[in-house]
């Protein structure tokens, strides 16, 4: 009989596969990334329709062995409002997921990735937050996660204070496409 776990964390993406069933990559605090098969979640009577959203920490339960688990289920834990219903919040989300989803290898937990998205979602979904404040907090986010790649940012911390908001915001987000080899689409949303 196939194992039943549970992992909490957050969709990164959806694809589809097959006409009603999805494939979620989730990154979480117990395994990093990882995809799995959720079954039948496009059809109206699913019980996981709404649980299965993109910006959103859930709980979900797994099963199967091999490469490609299945969703049995899956429960909200917190929904981030203001990043799905903002586009300029919804742009940082794209391209911090993005990131994750292209830099992190599958099944290799890195709790500080995980807390570090946390947090960013949190920053993202504040009310206090204002439009300077969203694109400084892009560029933050990018020097960050580019830390905790393990990507040095070449140019001293002087080179980057003469540098203006934008200057700084292209040149991390070159930067980390650099340091990937491929092609960060979402690059474009903030061009």
């Amino acid at each position: 009989m196939p194992r039943e776990v549970k992992i909490t964390g957050f969709i990164l993406k959806k694809q589809p596969l097959g006409e009603a069933d999805e494939l979620i990559t989730f990154y979480t605090k117990e395994r990093g990334k990882l995809r799995a098969r959720a079954v039948s979640v496009k059809k109206s009577t699913s019980r996981m329709l709404g649980s299965l959203q993109p910006a959103s920490l859930v709980s979900a339960r797994l099963t199967g062995l091999g490469s490609l688990e299945k969703v049995i289920g899956a429960e909200v834990i917190q929904i981030f409002p203001r990043v799905v219903n903002e586009q300029e919040r919804l742009k940082v989300y794209y391209w911090l997921s993005e990131v994750v989803l292209k830099a992190t290898p599958d099944n290799a937990p890195d709790e500080a990735i995980y807390e570090f998205v946390f947090s960013v979602l949190n920053k993202l979904n504040s009310e206090e937050i204002n439009q300077d404040e969203i694109s400084e907090l892009l560029s933050s986010s990018a020097l960050k996660l580019a830390d905790l790649l393990g990507y040095a940012v070449p140019k001293t911390i002087e080179e980057r204070r003469e540098m203006t908001p934008k200057e700084l915001e292209n040149y991390l987000l070159s930067y980390i496409e650099m340091q990937l080899e491929r092609r960060i689409n979402s690059n474009k949303l903030f061009a």
